[in-house]
């Protein structure tokens, strides 16, 4: 569920758009060294990229970013005692910082917070951004001052070039936990009129002075009718690949209905083959406004485990999608999606030892491999000719190497009828039993638990064995 900015930052990039604080987006930190001041430009360095054409072979160059927009002190909340005011809006070449007052005039200590996980539901010239986080505690009859930033790294990605309106979402939340959602209210600034171009987001993320500034390749594009439920549609898809080779599935989604929706992926499949099967990522879209939703794929499934099941290529990526109210509340029933990134047939590798074939599920043992913490996982493929969906997982507190309880971790696929899927047994606490690598196991027993998907009843729950040679399924 990482974003697109700290996905740039984790490709250890030596160029960025502008040097700048932290987003405050605390859930969405790279997970790879942090980059230092050294390795992005300066403001001054951002201003010349936007007047002349890069020193690599480009087309087209940086748009200079409007640092002219201000706007009159406006009242964005007023209930309960509590008032939040807008009071000023300066722009820069790193971004728009908006300054807020915050008064609690009510008898409770409460806390604000906004463009967090949990309620993100900021936007600038009606694109959702991820950027705007704000988290602060104001006691009862008292008042804060804060500042709320967007960076003109992810603006500029997004196509956004000057703030003409913004749109700020909060939380409210008391010393009981009982948490009050604000919808955001539009904010027009001294340039309003401006019009915001319905390709914007296709234009910037595909430019190649873009590209080249920060050190990505877009390998994959495509406008196309992906997705169309209630006024929701996906317009565009796309495939980002950082300096690291790290790849991120784009997908730009607009809401031309009349309520606020929040965009819901589960059930992810690369090339066919189950990886997640669980909602991956909830997006907040207001009316009238679109989105680049992310998902990165090595987040989806960790790209250790890609060479066992043939996934030297992820050509096709394919998805569930439904639409929740704000209150989580369904909206749609789950919908397939799917994006060919590439016209190569995209496949996976079947092949395995067999360790349990009835009733029309089929297990195969892969291997034992390490994840990108070094943590050891046993490596399964399931595959589903029975005629109905199933829901294949690990019995709790089944698990035993060597004949010695061991912990672990599973998350259950819900498989379709056909389909196949990645089952990763996540080995936890092995050093508590003598195991310090992958020789150190060869047998690892376990009960597997197969269910109807739509009613959760059991079908079989045999025991299964599988044996390893240096980490390798024998």
């Amino acid at each position: 569920m990482k974003k697109i900015i700290p996905f740039l930052l984790a490709g250890c990039l030596l160029a960025s758009l502008a040097a700048c604080g932290p987003t405050g987006q605390s859930s969405e930190v790279s997970d790879s060294s942090p980059v230092s001041s050294s390795d992005v430009v300066s403001a001054q360095e951002l201003e010349s990229s936007s007047e002349v054409e890069s020193s690599h072979p480009v087309q087209d160059t940086v748009p200079s970013f409007d640092t002219t927009g201000t706007i009159q002190e406006t009242v964005l909340y007023e209930e309960n005692g509590v008032k939040i005011t807008a009071t000023d809006l300066v722009c820069s070449l790193t971004g728009a910082e908006i300054s807020l007052t915050i008064e609690n005039n009510s008898a409770q200590d409460l806390s604000f917070s906004s463009g967090t996980l949990g309620y993100s539901c900021n936007a600038v010239n009606g694109v959702m951004v991820d950027d705007g986080y704000l988290n602060c505690d104001v006691a009862a009859g008292k008042s804060a001052n804060e500042t709320v930033s967007f960076s003109s790294q992810e603006l500029l990605l997004y196509g956004i070039d000057r703030v003409a309106d913004f749109q700020l979402g909060f939380t409210i939340t008391d010393s009981d936990y009982n948490s009050t959602h604000i919808p955001p209210i539009v904010v027009a600034t001294s340039l309003k009129g401006y019009e915001q171009p319905a390709d914007s987001i296709q234009t910037a993320v595909q430019s190649e002075a873009l590209q080249s500034l920060l050190g990505y390749q877009v390998t994959f594009f495509q406008t196309d009718n992906f997705y169309d439920q209630n006024g929701v549609k996906v317009e565009t898809a796309g495939r980002m690949e950082n300096s690291s080779g790290e790849q991120m599935l784009l997908l730009e989604v607009v809401n031309s209905g009349e309520q606020s929706v929040c965009f819901v992926t589960n059930n992810i499949a690369f090339n066919g083959m189950e990886v997640y099967s669980y909602n991956w990522s909830s997006d907040v879209i207001l009316p009238g406004a679109r989105r680049m939703v992310t998902l990165q794929l090595e987040n989806v499934f960790d790209k250790e485990y890609w060479p066992a099941y043939g996934l030297d290529s992820i050509g096709a990526v394919s998805m569930n999608v439904a639409l929740n109210d704000l209150e989580g509340n369904p909206l749609t029933e789950g919908t397939p999606l799917q994006v060919q990134l590439s016209d190569v047939e995209a496949t996976v590798d079947s092949q395995g030892i067999e360790v349990y074939n009835e009733g029309g599920i089929r297990v195969l043992s892969k291997k034992l491999a390490e994840d990108g913490n070094g943590d050891l996982s046993a490596l399964l493929l399931v595959e589903n000719t029975s005629g109905q969906t199933v829901t294949a997982g690990v019995g709790y507190d089944s698990l035993s190497i060597g004949g010695v309880m061991n912990d672990f971790t599973c998350s259950d696929r819900n498989i379709p009828n056909g389909g196949k899927a990645a089952l990763v047994i996540n080995l936890r606490d092995l050093e508590e039993n003598g195991i310090t690598s992958v020789e150190n196991i060869t047998d690892l027993e376990f009960q597997l638990q197969i269910r109807n998907e739509a009613n959760y009843q059991t079908i079989a729950e045999p025991k299964v064995t599988l044996t390893f040679a240096g980490g390798t399924a024998v």
